[in-house]
C-alpha cells in the first residue's frame, strides 16, 4: 500500500507564516543601505521620514522612551519591526511625516498592555475582544474622541495586515467606532476650530502683563502669530536682523523678512498697519531675553569661551540652513523656559516648539505662563491656545475682508492656492449673516430685456467672424464649420447693409449660379437626365440670392442693418462624409413656414 502524505494548510502554522513575514522584511534591500539596526529598540529614519519638528531625528521607538506601555520584544516586536519596515517600503522616495509610522507602534505597544492584563501575550491571540479592551483603555485615559477614531483605524490596518499574513489563529474582520457623519464636517464641528473674542482679548492681556522672561518669550511669540500667518517653525528659525521698515513716513510700510516652510518664495511678510507696534513690542522683547546667548556664541566664535556642551548642529542652527547661533533670534541661555530651574550662564540652546507648547499649555508639575498670570476666560474656564490658532483665525479674517485669494497665499507663505480653503473657517452663518450685511434685503433690481434687434447685434458681436459674403455667427472654438463653402445656404450668415465689397460678391455668386442652371437646362435638353428635385432646389437657392440682392440695394433699408437668412428646408446642404454630394433635402422636415430673407 502505498504511503499517505498529509498535508497541512499554511495558515495553521502561525510562527512559520510570521517568521516568513519577518524575513521578507528584513530582505528589503532600503533596510541594509540605511541607518536601521534591526534589532535595535529604536530605528533611525533619517532620509527615510521628516521629523515632527525641526531639529529632531525621526525615530520610532520599540523599547523603552517616555511610554508607561510595555516593550515591543518576541513575538510582538519581530511583528512591530516588520511592519514599520513594510509601511516604510510602500512610501519609499517620498517622506513622510515619522507619524505615520510612530502611531502603529503606539497602538501596539497599548495592545499588548490590555493583552497583559487579560492574561493574553501572544501575538496570535489577538481577537475583537482584545481590541475592543484596548479602545476602552484609550478612552479611560482621556484620549479624545478625534484620537481614538485616529487609534481605531491604525489598530484596523494593523489586524488586516495580522490576517494576510496568517498570523493569527482565527482571522477576523474588526472596525472600531465611528464618530458621527455630522460631527465630520467642516461646517458644523466649529468647536476648537478658530480664536474666539475672549481667547483673543486673553492673549492680548497676557502680553501686557507677561513680565519674567519665559512669559514674555511665549507671548511675543504668540504676538507675532497673532500678526501675521506664519508657523511656529518659521518664527524659530528668524534672524536677529528680520524686521524690516520700507519708505519711513506717508508710505510706512513694515514686515520681517520670511522664509517660508510651505513652498513659497522667500518674501518679506508685511505686518498690518495696526498691528505693528505689537510687532516692533514682540521682538523688542525677544532681542533682550535672548541677547545674552548670542553674546556667548559669540566668545565661543572668537575663541574667547570654552566650549563646553555645545548645541547640537554648532555652529549652525538645526534646519534653519546657514542661519549660525550668533545671528538667531530664537536662541536662550540653557534653562531660560524651565520655571524650575536656575539659568546656565555659560550653556545656549535654541528655543524648541515643545519649550513654547509647555509655555502656553503647560505641563502635569509645571504651570502654563496664563496660569501663572491668573489669566482666565470671561466664564472663568482656563485659556488654552496653540501656535496653530492665529493662522486659521488671520486667514479667516482676510477671507472675510474680501482679500483675493492669491494675495492670502502669499502673505501665508503657500505655494498653492488651493491650500486657502483648509484654512477658512468662516462658517456658513457667518457668510449669510456678512451677505445680508453688504446687500441688505432690499429686492434685486429688474433685469432689462433688450428688444430683438439688441439681442442679434450683441450675438453678431460675441461671435462673428468675417467671410466673402458678410459674417458669420457659427461658434468655432469646439467644432469646425459644416457648411464649410456653402455659407449662402446657412442660416448663420448675416449680411450689413452697405458692407464695403460684399454686395459684389454676393452678385458675382448670384451670376455664377444662374450660369450653372442654364448650362444644367442645356444637358437636360440633349437628353441628360436630371431629377426634378434638384432643379427645384436650385431655383430656391438663386430665389433667395436675388432676394438678398434686393433688399441689400433697396434704399429702404438702413444703411448697418443687419440681414438674417430665414430658416427654411430644402435647401442643399453640405455632407461632411460625401464630399461633392448633397443630403437630401426631401428628408429634413419643414422648419416653418418661412422662405427668404429677413431683414
Amino acid at each position: 500500500m502505498a504511503e499517505a502524505i498529509a498535508f497541512r494548510p499554511r495558515k495553521t502554522d502561525q510562527s512559520q507564516n510570521l517568521a516568513d513575514y519577518v524575513a521578507a522584511a528584513r530582505s528589503l534591500p532600503f533596510v541594509s543601505t540605511s541607518a536601521i539596526v534591526w534589532d535595535a529598540p529604536n530605528w533611525n529614519l533619517t532620509g527615510l521620514a521628516m521629523p515632527e519638528r525641526a531639529g529632531q531625528t525621526p525615530t520610532v521607538i520599540f523599547e523603552g522612551g517616555r511610554s508607561r506601555d510595555p516593550d515591543l520584544t518576541g513575538e510582538f516586536g519581530a511583528f512591530a519591526r516588520a511592519y514599520v519596515a513594510f509601511r516604510v517600503g510602500e512610501e519609499l522616495g517620498i517622506a513622510r511625516q515619522i507619524g505615520k509610522f510612530t502611531k502603529p507602534i503606539i497602538a501596539m505597544r497599548s495592545l499588548l498592555k490590555v493583552m497583559q492584563d487579560l492574561g493574553h501575550a501572544e501575538l496570535a491571540m489577538v481577537g475583537p475582544n482584545t481590541l475592543d479592551a484596548a479602545m476602552d483603555h484609550a478612552r479611560a485615559q482621556g484620549v479624545s474622541e478625534y484620537s481614538l477614531e485616529q487609534r481605531a483605524g491604525t489598530l484596523g490596518r494593523v489586524v488586516a495586515e495580522l490576517n494576510a499574513t496568517g498570523v493569527l489563529r482565527s482571522p477576523f474582520i474588526w472596525e472600531g467606532a465611528q464618530r458621527p457623519r455630522r460631527n465630520q464636517s467642516r461646517i458644523n464641528d466649529d468647536g476648537d476650530r478658530n480664536f474666539t473674542h475672549d481667547e483673543v482679548e486673553a492673549v492680548a492681556e497676557a502680553f501686557l502683563k507677561a513680565v519674567t522672561p519665559r512669559q514674555q518669550i511665549a507671548t511675543s511669540v504668540l504676538a507675532i502669530l497673532c500678526s501675521v500667518p506664519a508657523r511656529i517653525s518659521e518664527v524659530l528659525q528668524l534672524p536677529v536682523d528680520c524686521d524690516v521698515i520700507l519708505d519711513p513716513g506717508d508710505g510706512y510700510q513694515a514686515g520681517l523678512r520670511w522664509w517660508p516652510r510651505k513652498g513659497g518664495a522667500p518674501q518679506v511678510k508685511y505686518v498690518p498697519k495696526a498691528m505693528i507696534p505689537v510687532v516692533e513690542e514682540a521682538l523688542a522683547r525677544l532681542k533682550r531675553h535672548t541677547e545674552p546667548a548670542r553674546e556667548v556664541a559669540r566668545n565661543i566664535l572668537a575663541g574667547n569661551a570654552p566650549k563646553t556642551a555645545l548645541p547640537q548642529g554648532w555652529p549652525l542652527l538645526p534646519d534653519a540652513g546657514k542661519l549660525t547661533f550668533d545671528r538667531a533670534l530664537m536662541i536662550t541661555l540653557r534653562y531660560t523656559m524651565s520655571p524650575r530651574r536656575s539659568v546656565a550662564p555659560e550653556k545656549i540652546e535654541p528655543i524648541t516648539y515643545h519649550q513654547i507648547m509647555a509655555a502656553l499649555q503647560g505641563l502635569p508639575n509645571t504651570p502654563s505662563v496664563f496660569d501663572e498670570m491668573a489669566i482666565r476666560l470671561r466664564d472663568g474656564s482656563p485659556l488654552t491656545v496653540n501656535t496653530h490658532k492665529p493662522r486659521p483665525y488671520l486667514n479667516t479674517l482676510a477671507a472675510k475682508a474680501s482679500v483675493p485669494q492669491a494675495d492670502i497665499a502669499l502673505w501665508s507663505g503657500r505655494k498653492d492656492i488651493r491650500q486657502n480653503s483648509a484654512y477658512d473657517h468662516e462658517t456658513s452663518q457667518e457668510l449669510v449673516a456678512r451677505f445680508r450685511k453688504a446687500k441688505g434685503i432690499e429686492p434685486l433690481p429688474a433685469i432689462p430685456i433688450d428688444d430683438q434687434s439688441d439681442f442679434d447685434i450683441a450675438h453678431i458681436k460675441e461671435t462673428a467672424h468675417t467671410t466673402q459674403f458678410g459674417w458669420c455667427l457659427q461658434s468655432l472654438r469646439q467644432n469646425p464649420c459644416q457648411m464649410f463653402g456653402e455659407c449662402l445656404n446657412c442660416t448663420h450668415l448675416v449680411c450689413i447693409k452697405g458692407a464695403a465689397g460684399k454686395l459684389e460678391n454676393i452678385r458675382r455668386e448670384l451670376d455664377r449660379e444662374r450660369q450653372l442652371r442654364a448650362k444644367a437646362q442645356e444637358r437636360i435638353a440633349d437628353g441628360l437626365r436630371v431629377t426634378s428635385r434638384w432643379i427645384d432646389l436650385f431655383d430656391r437657392k438663386i430665389a433667395r440670392l436675388e432676394q438678398l440682392v434686393i433688399i441689400l440695394e433697396s434704399d429702404d433699408i438702413v444703411e448697418g442693418s443687419p440681414v438674417i437668412f430665414a430658416r427654411i428646408a430644402h435647401l442643399p446642404q453640405f455632407d461632411p462624409i460625401a464630399p461633392g454630394k448633397t443630403i437630401s433635402g426631401a428628408s429634413q422636415p419643414p422648419l416653418d413656414d418661412e422662405e427668404g430673407v429677413n431683414a
